[in-house]
């Protein structure tokens, strides 16, 4: 640990390497069409969470998803963010916690993105979901791989019955649906793979759910083949899976033309922030 490692981020990677032996087996070993995963409680201390929770931005200054594959708000503009909640940001965001999810993982190298490509704060709102999905494979410059998410859960006094649980489909959307809980103040880190389909159950109680996501990826020397964020049905729901995939089938063909010039993401920190 760095002198100059800022004091939350010490406060993660303390939290992270006191739980590695627990958090390794958690994770498991890697095995086709299984998606790793693990989570970690009681990650901050409770005034960190509230002054965090205090200082979120308001939905106006949010980018709005909605639609009929997932409804949430983000936000990925550092500057936009108040200091208690760009710090929590920040400091998931550092080659520490890169480190010791590494060491955790098995993963030989992991590196952070000062862009925040598709992460920083999501609120999601009573009503809101997430369809089962895979996540792009690579980096806003697609020259690094994802290799892991790491969602960090702030919403206080929530209830199983307030929906918004992670859902990870085992066996390529074949085998069973595991559910991992919403729960304040819980840290969980999954693998990105091309079978780690996963979605967010709605959200049925009266308040916000609130997390914060951050991606780590491979070096850049490791390649591997693009791959666009994916959508899927729930099971049964056929009509809507054809739609999904001539949606995706379109997708694909106009990345393929070049139309990611004209059509750029706004969910990033466009300036370099730094790691």
């Amino acid at each position: 640990m760095s002198e100059s490692t800022p004091p939350l981020t010490r406060i993660i990677e303390a939290r992270l390497l006191e739980e590695t032996p627990r958090l390794r087996a958690e994770f498991g070993a890697l095995r086709p069409g299984h998606v790793r995963s693990f989570a970690l409680d009681d990650l901050f201390p409770r005034e960190i969470l509230d002054a965090a929770l205090a200082a979120m931005p308001t939905l106006p200054g949010m980018l709005r998803r909605a639609n009929s594959k997932e409804r949430k708000f983000v936000c990925a503009r550092l500057d936009t963010l108040a200091g208690p909640v760009r710090d929590v940001v920040l400091a998931l965001n550092r080659p520490e916690i890169a480190a010791a999810v590494a060491g955790i993982t098995g993963m030989s190298a992991l590196e952070t993105d000062p862009q925040l490509y598709n992460g920083g704060v999501t609120c999601m709102l009573p009503g809101d979901f997430m369809c089962p999905h895979l996540d792009n494979s690579h980096d806003y410059a697609r020259k690094r791989r994802r290799e892991v998410v790491m969602l960090t859960y702030l919403s206080p006094h929530w209830r199983e019955d307030y929906g918004g649980h992670l859902m990870l489909w085992q066996d390529h959307r074949k085998g069973a649906l595991q559910p991992v809980a919403y729960r304040s103040n819980r840290l969980v880190v999954m693998e990105t793979t091309d079978a780690s389909w996963h979605a967010v159950t709605p959200i049925t109680g009266p308040m916000p759910r609130i997390n914060v996501t951050t991606y780590f990826y491979a070096p850049p020397a490791i390649r591997h083949p693009v791959r666009l964020t994916r959508f899927a049905a729930w099971p049964g729901q056929s009509v809507r899976q054809a739609m999904f995939d001539g949606e995706f089938a379109l997708r694909s063909l106009a990345n393929r033309a070049g139309a990611r010039r004209f059509l750029p993401n706004r969910h990033v920190d466009k300036p370099a922030v730094g790691a």
